[in-house]
């Protein structure tokens, strides 16, 4: 079962972040394009602050979710790489418990916060884009981090019985070096 859940985890969160990709891609075009029109034709992107602004957001809240799963942003392992596997796999699990129940709730405000925005009806300024559709995807990140931190908290609660020290920069398919 184990194994079964690193594969549905790696590869949904190495799609979602694949899509992220895409709109980091968007995002870098939308800027490119916006210099070159603004300095040679004097006639920037109408709303390009705005669409980038939205790219970005789009960017972060996939891109979240495989770096959590992956272990791939910086972090201080200096105390936790000196603790027997036992502790440190007890102590990871404690707190992948404690990080979910709180996402958890962050997600249920997220969602509140949806549900008002789509209430009140309100569009950007620019381009005229419903408010909610934003709320809905950091809603979405949101969940989709939460997802990777119960994933990481079920892995360390098995792994305290199997023993073994999780590294989930390996598990999720990185190299370093090559």
């Amino acid at each position: 079962m184990q194994e079964k859940l690193v594969k549905i985890c790696t590869k949904t969160f190495g799609g979602i972040s694949a899509i992220g990709c895409v709109f980091l891609i968007s995002f870098m075009m939308v800027t490119i394009a916006n210099i070159i029109l603004r300095r040679f034709f004097n006639s920037p992107i109408h709303g390009s602050t705005e669409m980038i602004q939205y790219l970005a957001l789009l960017t972060a809240c996939l891109a979240i979710v495989e770096t959590e799963w992956s272990d791939s942003f910086p972090s201080l392992t200096i105390l936790t790489e000196k603790l027997p596997t036992k502790a440190y796999n007890i102590m990871m699990s404690v707190v992948f418990t404690i990080n979910s129940i709180l996402f958890v709730v962050l997600s249920t405000l997220f969602f509140s916060d949806l549900q008002r925005r789509f209430a009140l009806g309100t569009i950007t300024p620019e381009l005229g884009i419903p408010r909610w559709i934003f709320s809905l995807v950091l809603a979405l990140g949101i969940i989709g981090l939460t997802l990777a931190l119960v994933a990481k908290t079920i892995l360390y609660y098995r792994s305290i019985k199997t023993g073994e020290r999780l590294n989930f920069f390996q598990i999720a398919g990185r190299s370093i070096g090559h």
